[in-house]
This record gives structure tokens, C-alpha cells and sequence, in this order.
């Protein structure tokens, strides 16, 4: 690719996306520690503008033993806000010495860059507020397209995540055939007779018979290629949204795995302030201190009066979640022992967001709509994406269930 600018298959979503920031209901500057890379740190070294070369110095510390673009990290104020923020919330660093002097986590943030085969993909992580608004409720928002990406060259590009071309020799079919699942569950995404749960359940149904795939090589090749084939056929597919309605789907226990899970975790790590208040508003809307019986009265009740009639009006609103998920994953990674598990912790994302919104359905009520979405799809995923034990915890606890496994996915999804 040599030494010029490389480009990115992107959602589109990507090339509208601008920082809005003190507007932003949720700063990436608070609550978070922030890398900041060598370069940048020997850079905030030499500033000589006060007072930001004083507060530089006082919180831009040395990682002992750190290297690369983890050399040094900002001291959170107590507030947990970036001490470099003006009056107005606003980055010094950006504003006084320019965009190009941002350390590279900064600059990147909410973007994530990762590489399938040969090609550069690009997207954002929707932890972002302005990223999740942008990719939720535009309907075209996640469709394709080609990004330049602002580095001189490929070999600047920060890979969060590969996916290298297959060996000559590799027998796994799921690693030779990666891009075709990927395609095959995008597909299955994107189809408009589904909506967001009933295809995330008819894509588990697909691996999980793609799992158990034995043979190797050719016949291995063959046996996926009619899997997919089965799956994705149109006379199968027109079945499909009757046969998921007719699903007896376990409301109490529903409820009972994602809500417990939810609060153990909480009462064992805590969470990010916006979680909690998202988690409180969700126990105040179904009412639990009434019950388990009233709670899966008011989450039903929330699911067919007030999500149900929003998801109609607008369908990409969760099918986007998904799309963006599995792009900027590169789903799938895991060979066809893994491909399972490497799902599930997909739709057990899924999963909690779905519940979460029912729960704040039920609270607002008639005023439940786009923008609780939003709220709900960022403050979930800053707290799962950026926090390394929530996910572990929460599959770890389902296992001990024996929850963890695709044969229950329509019980936690539907």
C-alpha cells in the first residue's frame, strides 16, 4: 500500500460524524483514564503557554515501564474530568496548540480501525453519544462506503482488530469462510421482514448448526455452503417471523437472568454513574418492589404497547446496533469451536440493551422514544466496552446458569 493515504470500507454514518463537544451529554473527557502515546507526551513536554503548560505538567504523568501509545496518562481531576478542559468543557490541548497535536487516543476516539485480509475497515465504537445518534437513527446510516482515512500511510493505521486470509492448508471451514458468514449473517441483519431479535435469533440458529459442522476441508466447505444456503433461502425466511412469534418466550425468566446478572455485577464492581441511573430508572419502571409477577406484567406490557410501535416506525433503530457491532468486530474471528461463544457475547449485548429499553419504556411511558434509545444504546455500551470485567462477569454468571448457549437465545432476545 506504500506510502500513501490509505482508505476504509466505513459505514456512513462515519463520514457525517463530528466531536459536538460541550454539548455532549456525556463527555468522552470524564470518567475515563486517557493513553497518552510518547510522541505526544515529549510534545506536551515543551509547551510553554500558561496556564496550560502548568496544568500539563501537573497531570500528564510518566507510566513507569510505559511504551508506545501507552507511555503516559492524564490524572483525572476529582471530578473525574480532564484537567485540561477550559470554562466551556472544551479541550485546551485542541484549542491552544491545534487538532494535529491530540494524542492519538484523543484523535481516534470514538473511531476504531481494524483490517480483513487486505482491506482497512473502519467505524466508531457507540459508547459516543453523537456516533450512537448518527448510527441509530438514520436508516441509511449503516450502508457502505469508501473513507480516506486521515494517516500518511497504512502501516500508521491503529488496528484494533484483524482478520488475517486463511492458510492454503486451513481445514477449520468457519476461518476459511469467514467473509462469507459475515455476509450471510449482514444479510440476515439487514433483511426488512425481520426485525432486529428475530434475525439476531435466526442468525444463532445458522452457527449453531455451522458449530457443529465435524467434517474438514472440501467436505467441511460443502456442508457450510448448505447451511448458509438453507438458512438464507427465501421460501425458509417467509417462515420465519410467524414461527418467532409463536415461540413461547419466558418472560420471568427473562427477566430474572438479565435483571439478577445486572445487579449482582453492580453490587460487586459498581458502574459508571449514567449506568446506574439508567439501571435505577429501569427498576422503577417495571416496578420490581411490587413483585416479579407485576415486573413481567409492566415489561410485557412495555414491550407490545411502546417498543413495538417504535421499532415499526423505525426498524434500523437495534438492526443498526448489530451491523455496527459485527463491522467494527470483524465477526466472525473465532475458529468453529469459538464462533458460539464469540456470538453469544453479541447477543447477550443485545440482550441487556433490549431489556434495558423495556424497563425505561415502561417508565416513560407515552414519552418513550428515539432519543431513549440512544441514551440507552451509549450508556450500555460505555460501561461494557470500556470496563473489561462486565461482559466476563455477566457470561460467566449466565454459564453458571447453563444460559450461555444459542438453543436459549430466543428466551433472552425476544
Amino acid at each position: 500500500m506504500g506510502k500513501h493515504r490509505p482508505d476504509a470500507l466505513a459505514p456512513r454514518y462515519l463520514e457525517q460524524f463530528r466531536c459536538i463537544g460541550s454539548a455532549c451529554p456525556e463527555s468522552c473527557c470524564t470518567g475515563w483514564t486517557v493513553s497518552i502515546d510518547k510522541a505526544s507526551y515529549q510534545q506536551y513536554r515543551q509547551v510553554k503557554i500558561e496556564p496550560l503548560a502548568t496544568l500539563v505538567r501537573e497531570s500528564v504523568q510518566r507510566i513507569p515501564d510505559g511504551t508506545g501509545r501507552n507511555y503516559a496518562r492524564i490524572r483525572l481531576g476529582q471530578d473525574s474530568s480532564c484537567p485540561l478542559l477550559d470554562e466551556q468543557k472544551l479541550c485546551r490541548i485542541h484549542s491552544e496548540l491545534g487538532e494535529k497535536a491530540l494524542s492519538r487516543t484523543c484523535s481516534n476516539y470514538p473511531r476504531i480501525y481494524g483490517i480483513d485480509d487486505d482491506r482497512h475497515i473502519a467505524s466508531a465504537t457507540l459508547s459516543c453519544p453523537e456516533s450512537a445518534r448518527l448510527a441509530l437513527t438514520e436508516h441509511t446510516a449503516l450502508d457502505p462506503i469508501t473513507l480516506l482515512l486521515p494517516f500518511a500511510n497504512a502501516q500508521l493505521v491503529p488496528l484494533s482488530y484483524k482478520r488475517m486470509k486463511p492458510a492454503d492448508d486451513q481445514g477449520d471451514p468457519v476461518l476459511v469462510h469467514a467473509k462469507l458468514i459475515a455476509h450471510a449473517v449482514d444479510g440476515l441483519v439487514r433483511l426488512p421482514t425481520l426485525n432486529a431479535a428475530q434475525s439476531l435469533v435466526q442468525a444463532g440458529l445458522m452457527l449453531r448448526r455451522l458449530a457443529r459442522i465435524e467434517a474438514r476441508g472440501q467436505a467441511g466447505t460443502l456442508e457450510l455452503a448448505r447451511t448458509i444456503e438453507h438458512y438464507l433461502a427465501p421460501q425458509h425466511l417467509a417462515n420465519v417471523p410467524t414461527l418467532m412469534n409463536n415461540l413461547p418466550v419466558q418472560r420471568t425468566a427473562q427477566l430474572s437472568m438479565l435483571f439478577e446478572t445486572t445487579q449482582r455485577y453492580l453490587s460487586k464492581h459498581g458502574g459508571r454513574p449514567s449506568f446506574v441511573a439508567l439501571i435505577n430508572d429501569v427498576q422503577a419502571g417495571l416496578k420490581l418492589e411490587q413483585g416479579l409477577e407485576s415486573a413481567v406484567a409492566n415489561l410485557d406490557a412495555a414491550l407490545h404497547q411502546r417498543w413495538s410501535p417504535l421499532e415499526a416506525q423505525h426498524p434500523q433503530l437495534l438492526k443498526n446496533y448489530l451491523l455496527n457491532d459485527l463491522t467494527k468486530s470483524l465477526f466472525p474471528r473465532q475458529d468453529i469451536l469459538g464462533i458460539e461463544r464469540e456470538f453469544m457475547d453479541l447477543a447477550l449485548r443485545f440482550a441487556l440493551i433490549k431489556f434495558y429499553l423495556l424497563g425505561l419504556a415502561a417508565l416513560r411511558g407515552p414519552d418513550f422514544g428515539i432519543d431513549d434509545v440512544v441514551r440507552v444504546v451509549y450508556v450500555v455500551v460505555r460501561n461494557i466496552e470500556h470496563n473489561n470485567s462486565f461482559m466476563t462477569a455477566v457470561m460467566d454468571d449466565l454459564a453458571a446458569r447453563d444460559a450461555l448457549r444459542l438453543d436459549v437465545l430466543a428466551t433472552l432476545v425476544l
